[in-house]
């Protein structure tokens, strides 16, 4: 099984199976902390191998947080497509966040579960943003 994971402002799946995603991104910034983030979006893309075709699977994300602690999971039932005119087919999961709470700065970690073995992973890092006073004239 292959398994690709990103973070991104936006996600689709078009009529003919294209994925489209815009605004990948692996950094956030917040004037402090605690900080809302307003929306993101979770992009899974599964390829199964030939032994995985119709497998019914659990599938979960964890976001684990600096002290690590779970800050947010999700959980879902799948199940694998079988190949499509003779060529691999691809499961893609996209799961939109709103308003996700990040308690303190710090590097995060998502992890992708399937049957409870971590297949991706991927590193988001909460940054405060400093405020710079623009150049004064002399």
């Amino acid at each position: 099984m292959q398994v690709v994971f990103l973070l991104a402002d936006c996600a689709n799946v078009t009529m003919d199976g294209k994925l489209n995603v815009m605004g990948i991104f692996t950094h956030i910034f917040a004037p402090e902390f605690p900080a809302r983030h307003p929306s993101s979006t979770l992009v899974t893309r599964i390829t199964p191998d030939v032994d995985e075709y119709d497998a019914e699977l659990e599938f979960a994300i964890n976001l684990i947080g600096p002290d690590a602690e779970t800050v947010w999971n999700f959980r879902r039932p799948i199940k694998l497509p079988p190949p499509h005119n003779g060529r691999p087919s691809n499961l893609n999961v996209i799961h939109i966040l709103h308003d996700l709470v990040f308690p303190a700065a710090g590097r995060y970690e998502f992890k992708v579960l399937i049957d409870n073995q971590e297949k991706a992973d991927m590193a988001l890092d909460a940054i405060v943003r400093v405020e710079t006073a623009p150049p004064t004239e002399q």
